[in-house]
């Protein structure tokens, strides 16, 4: 089977799962050629490869359906059996919104709090915006098309977007994204730990929260923040430390810890990569992404691969799968302070804290993107065999 995957190359979506070059790895595996179709400029511009080595750059221009004639042409001159969408809205025999629908975007950035002029300017941009409006527009025609092809949904989470906005409940498949586990064994695993730990000179009692993200804003950082001097208020807390690891400006909410008395307890860190990433999911005690949405973001997968537990949202996609099996806490929406308080108090339980390590424990096959390739496999096949029935009619 040969399948041509096609990634947008300006949006790479290195916080989001599956990694198109994990996957490429995985299927390759199975047995499966893959050839990936780069559409546009890659995030650096000319000279930056676009997706993982070998990938066929596809350029065109802003119309729509020159978008999906180009991609047609290179998908054939590939000699490809079967088109996977990794988010580009082109014809295809399966579509993955990788980073979730744009209706369930704009809504979630309208849900946030805000004073009623703030909301309405929000509400007016989504509306008026020439690109924001494109995109929706775009996006509701090709998920109202009578030939839409078959799609798969990363999480729950994203299967219930496409519900919610659209009505699709046929042709659906939910395949949660995966994530490479870590790179070390367990004595490395430990060792990373013990080094992260001394490195903000941690006290043995001292609980460490990490949160990771590109956007602080959008992962709730500051949702976060404030629910820990809650918890504080409240007594409920003992010694905590948060680790917010992302090149993002943290200056915002530095000076929030400051203006909460919590500069001691918060530490600005430049994202990790490779093993020294796998070192601070290790040191966490518990993973925290009390995002405003997110459809399935690698964070939280990555840490249940290493057996930390997670604290999210409902709207986050691994929420669903904390929930079910206890490997933490889901709270309703981020700006919910009090019930991320009350995660936050219970990440401080001993008792609590142990139940939920437990569980994480046992996850690393289900968030594995080992695991993810073979839920994929089924769906080729099944495509595969639709498509050979329909030629022999």
């Amino acid at each position: 089977m040969h399948v041509g995957l096609v990634i947008d190359a300006a949006d790479d979506r290195r916080e989001a799962a599956p990694d198109t070059a994990e996957l490429v790895d995985e299927l390759a595996r199975r047995g499966v050629r893959v050839t990936v179709l780069a559409v546009g400029e890659p995030p650096g511009g000319e000279g930056e490869s676009a997706g993982p080595p070998g990938a066929i750059p596809v350029s065109w221009n802003a119309d729509a359906a020159a978008l999906e004639s180009a991609v047609r042409r290179a998908a054939g001159e590939a000699g490809v059996d079967l088109l996977h969408s990794l988010g580009p809205l082109v014809a295809c025999d399966l579509f993955q919104p990788r980073a979730g629908t744009v209706a369930e975007r704009q809504a979630r950035q309208q849900a946030v709090p805000r004073n009623w002029s703030a909301r309405m300017r929000v509400k007016l941009r989504m509306r008026f915006d020439r690109d924001e409006r494109s995109a929706l527009l775009a996006e509701r025609a090709f998920l109202a098309r009578p030939s839409r092809p078959m799609i798969v949904a990363n999480s729950r989470y994203t299967a219930r977007q496409l519900w919610h906005h659209y009505g699709i409940e046929d042709r659906l498949h939910t395949v949660l994204g995966g994530v490479v586990g870590p790179t070390g064994g367990a004595a490395e695993l430990a060792e990373g730990r013990r080094a992260v730990r001394l490195r903000l000179e941690l006290s043995p009692e001292t609980r460490l929260l990490v949160l990771s993200a590109s956007d602080l804003a959008w992962a709730g950082a500051g949702y976060l923040i404030e629910a820990i001097h809650r918890a504080e208020g409240r007594g409920r807390l003992g010694p905590m430390a948060l680790a917010l690891l992302s090149a993002d400006d943290a200056g915002p909410y530095q000076s929030q810890a400051a203006a909460l008395d919590l500069s001691a307890r918060v530490f600005a860190i430049a994202p990790p990569d490779g093993r020294e990433r796998w070192a601070w999911l290790a040191a966490a005690d518990v993973a925290v992404l009390p995002t405003g949405g997110a459809a399935c973001s690698r964070f939280p997968l990555e840490a249940l691969s290493a057996g930390t537990p997670v604290v999210t949202t409902e709207h986050e996609g691994a929420g669903k799968l904390v929930d079910e099996t206890a490997a933490g806490e889901v709270v309703h929406m981020a700006w919910a302070i009090d019930e991320l308080a009350g995660a936050v108090a219970h990440a401080a339980d001993p008792a609590r804290r142990a139940a939920w390590a437990e569980a994480a424990a046992g996850l690393a096959e289900r968030v594995s993107i080992g695991r993810m390739a073979d839920e994929l496999m089924v769906v080729y096949q099944n495509l595969a065999g639709q498509a050979g029935s329909s030629r022999n009619e």
